[in-house]
């Protein structure tokens, strides 16, 4: 795929096609990002953020007194998607939702189009694939995939559908239902759902995310993530003070495996957000970063870095976190240990290094599973200034929540 076999006139043309390729993707990126930039709706009336977190509020301020206003409405994914599930005015939600839906179409700014960009991008992607030998991009692809063909991708797809649809139609009633008691006569549309969703997960579990974030203090939670990690994988974390980092915020973290007395692999911690230096997206999803790879050549330990941005400390409290934040913890750091406790020995099969595309979640995906044993949920889990343990019903309903419209969010993810 590289194209070490290519020769001649048709490596020439393969590099300049990868070139080009790249452009085009940069050149959609950077529409798409800027689009989501310039909608704003502003919003002077204060009651109707009424039902909206102060984390929301405070990223919608327009001046330092978020309470007072105005306050901005964008498409960048921190403010809009939850945006959608708060605000209670049907008429904001539907001015948000056709903006994001309309973005970078021929409807709207046609210099931020990218429909032409993506005809370009495929063009180049088929034109690489013939140069390789492949009869089409598609099958190109599935050389670096776990699936192996479009026909099995698609006969994945089309199960997952099977089961997700007639589920989906069964919990869009019930929120139908839901919303016609509390008063909402309309029939629900896409601006609608995410709205009453959330709703209606309170209604079912009691589900508040900003009470039940006093339970999950940062500090505990990672001392119980490496005791997990320690139980599971046999291994010891261990902070080091006396590494430079690039804020005092980071913290750098030795891992040791139980047969040596020398770390393995290392890891940097930068936890909170600071402002307008961290790529901000909804659910402020980390990232892990890898650094070094392990090469057994050059005697070299896998090095990382997880980037998160969870709410720093303040007046006295440390972080807390959501427990949607800890989900994003949890599936970064198994993500990050696949690189950090790779058996293999050259960098290029290293850790992440070289693994097909779908499978490079899994590791991620399996820690995430752990979150959601009550066992582990406990374990994790204490009130910041009273240490009292996290409710038995709060822990039930922390497991039972995963569920709620899983039919329908797992349609929304497949088409």
């Amino acid at each position: 795929l590289n194209g070490l076999d290519v020769k001649g006139i048709k490596r020439e043309r393969l590099m300049n096609v990868l070139t080009s390729l790249q452009k085009e993707r940069q050149i959609f990126r950077d529409k798409v990002n800027y689009a989501s930039k310039v909608f704003t709706n502003t919003i002077q009336d204060g009651s109707v953020l009424r039902e909206c977190p102060e984390s929301l509020v405070k990223a919608m301020a327009t001046s330092n007194d978020y309470t007072n206003g105005p306050w901005k409405v964008t498409l960048q994914p921190h403010i809009y998607e939850p945006f959608m599930q708060y605000c209670p005015d049907r008429n904001l939600r539907w001015n948000a939702w056709q903006a994001h839906a309309q973005r970078c179409s021929n409807y709207v700014n046609k210099e931020l189009e990218t429909g032409s960009n993506l005809e370009n991008i495929r063009s180049y992607r088929n034109e690489q694939a013939t140069i390789l030998g492949y009869e089409t991009f598609v099958d190109m692809s599935m050389e670096t995939k776990m699936a192996g063909s479009l026909e099995n991708v698609n006969n994945v797809l089309n199960s997952l559908l099977e089961s997700a649809r007639s589920m989906q139609d069964v919990e869009i009633e019930l929120l139908q239902r839901f919303a016609k008691d509390r008063g909402f006569d309309a029939k629900l549309e896409h601006w609608d759902i995410p709205y009453w969703q959330r709703k209606q997960k309170w209604s079912l579990y009691s589900f508040d995310e900003d009470k039940i974030r006093e339970y999950f203090p940062l500090p505990r939670v990672m001392n119980s993530l490496f005791n997990l990690c320690s139980t599971l994988f046999k291994i010891q974390i261990v902070e080091r003070s006396d590494i430079n980092t690039w804020h005092k915020d980071v913290k750098f973290y030795d891992v040791f495996d139980e047969s040596s007395n020398t770390p393995i692999a290392g890891f940097y911690l930068d936890p909170y957000a600071r402002q307008d230096q961290k790529i901000r997206v909804y659910d402020d999803a980390g990232w892990h970063i890898s650094i070094r790879n392990k090469c057994s050549a050059t005697s070299t330990n896998p090095l990382s870095a997880l980037i998160f941005n969870f709410q720093a400390p303040v007046d006295g409290r440390p972080s807390l976190l959501t427990f949607k934040e800890v989900g994003v913890l949890f599936q970064r750091f198994g993500h990050s240990l696949r690189h950090l406790l790779t058996k293999a020995n050259y960098s290029e099969v290293a850790g992440i290094s070289n693994v097909e595309w779908d499978a490079a979640e899994v590791s991620g995906q399996v820690m995430t599973h752990w979150l959601y044993d009550a066992h582990t949920i406990q374990s994790i889990s204490g009130h910041y200034s009273s240490d009292e343990p996290l409710p038995e019903d709060i822990v039930r309903n922390l497991q039972n929540i995963r569920g709620h419209m899983s039919g329908y969010n797992l349609c929304k993810e497949l088409y």
